[in-house]
């Protein structure tokens, strides 16, 4: 956006690997790889599992995972953050036809991050994590 705010032309290498001719990450082709698939759809939903399902698993079983979430203060998901996620990404596609359907899925994701923020799981204990 700042690139056309400020009428900056992209370098040789991001028009002939940028699919849309700009200076970004997103939308760079290399070797027939596109970073956008790659970094936010493949990345992003292991990423995604990973802090959602994993991290809240790991902290109640592994002393260590959960002395580092602790120590570093990671807000955890709660059970029904998960619902709300999941629930959410399903109703999407199956009730709004859009071709920018990604950006409800980005502002639902955001959503869902303010309330994990607002409202972590409480207790991270020696034992077990509140949900």
């Amino acid at each position: 956006m700042g690139q056309r705010i400020f009428s900056v032309e992209a370098g040789e290498y991001f028009m002939q690997n940028n699919y849309q001719g700009e200076t970004n990450l997103h939308n760079l082709e290399i070797g027939g790889v596109d970073l956008n698939i790659l970094i936010f759809s493949k990345l992003m939903f292991v990423a995604l599992i990973s802090y959602f399902v994993l991290l809240p698993l790991l902290t109640w079983k592994v002393k260590f995972i959960r002395k580092l979430v602790i120590d570093y203060g990671v807000p955890i998901p709660r059970l029904h953050h998960v619902i709300i996620l999941l629930a959410v990404n399903a109703f999407i596609p199956l009730a709004i036809n859009m071709i920018k359907e990604s950006e409800l899925h980005e502002l639902a994701l955001t959503g869902i991050f303010f309330l994990i923020l607002i409202n972590p799981a409480k207790k991270i204990k020696d034992v077990s994590l509140s949900y």
